[in-house]
């Protein structure tokens, strides 16, 4: 598990608060799980990161994070994927990477770094 401290200081951010907070509950976060969910999406678009999650986006919960996940990249630019997705972006990057290192030893006439295809 991961613990971050939410540091809304600012009218803007604690106005980001009370919007994603609209986002993921029609009514308001009326529990702490739910405080907690607004906080964790708070703090992946305050920091530009990746929100990996599994909260949400089924049929026994349709909303949460993931049911609304469209939403909030399409409000706040944050990407909200499954553990699977992660890795599956994770691994697109990897062989991205190694590509254009390939690309560059073709092109170089450098040898291939001996890290392609280890990962």
């Amino acid at each position: 598990m991961i613990y971050s401290m939410t540091a809304a200081t600012t009218p803007d951010e604690r106005d980001e608060l009370r919007r994603i907070e609209n986002i993921l509950f029609d009514d308001g976060a009326r529990t702490d799980g739910e405080r907690n969910d607004v906080e964790i999406v708070f703090n992946a678009v305050k920091y530009m990161a990746i929100l990996v999650t599994n909260d949400g986006g089924s049929r026994r919960q349709p909303g949460g994070i993931l049911g609304n996940a469209v939403a909030l990249q399409r409000e706040f630019g944050v990407r909200v994927m499954r553990d699977t997705e992660a890795v599956a972006y994770v691994e697109e990057k990897i062989m991205n990477r190694d590509e254009i290192a390939r690309i560059v030893a073709h092109h170089s006439g450098l040898s291939l770094p001996d890290w392609i295809g280890k990962d």
